[in-house]
């Protein structure tokens, strides 16, 4: 019976969960009715209350009991992962250490795989196991204690493809663990790079003051610009060594993760002390975008360069939201670009330059040269409201960048829309990201 949730409130709803966790435990007849009572608990909690009122009091039992089963018996450390056939729907429950961006993982896993899920259910629950890994102690997140997260997924998942979808899902948690144990190592050897990048200029010099910017955006990303998920020593020779993270020598034969295919080279002839790039694969972890990679040259004691440390990653969102007029590197190349256009410091043109230079991607003004910058900014500059369209499109080493310019008296949602659904028909489903500036 549909119990029509969505009119209860308060004191209605307190009994209905109570009730429903009260029948999971007499299904049960477990000898610890009380840790059965508090997960049935704070899992029903975890749902959106106005899905609740798709369910039966029976649905939902079902659904604790298997949490349960699931969550009852784990090891420290261990990946617990199950899926049953219920109602229709093909429902997966994975038991996890509680840690960063697991969920983000999680669904970014599901739309990679195509898996429609129609709801999830997440809660964090701090517990207490024996020397067995039985569950003795169930408690709300704030209190003190081990977390773990406890994550169901009710999907539409044809049955003949569930166990191809746990072994991916474990495979990608198993990395998920290791990015996340090896993130303060990942970010000591930045700071290593960073020391190393100093000490050469102190050496050599920098009369450019190009150096300086360099170090100065490397500090920038370590203070949390930047979600590290890989990173290792590439020396001159073409020997790796370090791996962690996604670099770790275990995870190199994952598909989709990460690859240096002609990176090796392009770094032989790199003659600069720092070069940015658009990996070839989409992040499998965090969120959907192609990976940032870093590579900062190193250096011998007197001074001679010896390999590059590699570092595989995303920008944090919030270093997406940054004004590059303040970005160290960004900055740099925006005053050369506004002596080159010779605008009058404060002038009307030298504040739309700017804001221009502000709203063009982060990654784009990373990988392109000043002069394509400024032939960028100039056009739309001088556009002024005529009724064109402009096109612009660069080809990099590990993507097309293209760039559609209009007035904003032609934009519309549909034909945003319309735009990426050529572009994916042109590109024959290759990834495609897409932003819209105003």
């Amino acid at each position: 019976m549909n119990l029509g949730l969505g009119r209860r409130e308060g004191e209605m709803l307190k009994v209905f969960l109570q009730s429903v966790a009260s029948q999971a435990v007499a299904r049960s007849k477990v000898e610890n009715p009380e840790v059965l009572e508090s997960l049935a608990t704070l899992f029903l909690q975890a749902y959106p209350e106005a899905m609740l009122s798709k369910y039966s009091e029976e649905e939902l039992v079902e659904r604790i009991l298997k949490a349960y089963q699931v969550s009852r018996l784990r090891k420290e450390g261990e990946i617990k992962i199950d899926s049953v056939r219920m109602d229709g729907y093909t429902l997966i429950f994975i038991d996890n250490d509680d840690q960063p961006f697991l969920l983000d993982t999680l669904k970014l896993q599901m739309e990679e795989m195509d898996v429609p899920y129609d709801l999830y259910v997440h809660p964090i629950i701090t517990v207490e196991r024996n020397e067995k890994g039985e569950l003795v102690r169930v408690a709300p997140s704030w209190e003190e204690g081990s977390k773990e997260s406890l994550i169901l997924f009710e999907t539409r998942l044809d049955p003949s493809r569930v166990e191809g979808v746990k072994d991916r899902i474990l495979t990608i948690l198993r990395v998920a663990k290791d990015v996340v144990g090896d993130f303060v190592k990942m970010k000591r050897r930045l700071r290593d790079a960073i020391n190393d990048l100093d000490f050469y200029r102190e050496l050599k010099g920098d009369p450019q003051g190009e150096l300086e910017e360099t170090v100065a955006f490397l500090e920038w990303l370590y203070d949390r610009h930047f979600v590290f998920l890989g990173s290792f020593y590439l020396e001159d020779g073409g020997g790796e060594e370090g791996g962690l993270g996604i670099c770790r020598p275990q995870h190199r034969g994952v598909p989709d993760l990460f690859s240096i295919d002609g990176l090796k080279e392009r770094l032989s002839k790199e003659p600069r002390v720092f070069r940015y790039t658009k990996g070839r694969e989409t992040a499998q972890l965090y969120r959907r975008s192609k990976l940032d990679v870093m590579a900062v040259r190193s250096f011998s004691e007197d001074g001679e360069p010896k390999g590059w440390h590699l570092f595989f990653g995303l920008f944090a969102k919030g270093a997406l939201t940054e004004k590059a007029e303040g970005i160290p590197i960004l900055r740099l190349k925006l005053q050369r670009i506004l002596q080159s256009m010779r605008v009058v410091v404060g002038s009307y043109d030298y504040k739309r330059v700017v804001m221009l230079y502000d709203l063009l991607p982060l990654d784009e003004l990373l990988i392109s040269p000043e002069s394509e910058i400024e032939e960028l900014i100039s056009t739309i500059l001088y556009m002024g409201r005529e009724d064109v369209v402009k096109v612009f499109q660069r080809l990099r080493e590990e993507y097309l960048a293209l760039m559609v310019v209009f007035t904003q008296e032609k934009y519309s949602a549909r034909l945003e829309e319309e735009i990426e659904d050529r572009l994916e028909q042109l590109v024959q489903g290759a990834y495609i990201e897409s932003r819209l500036f105003i």
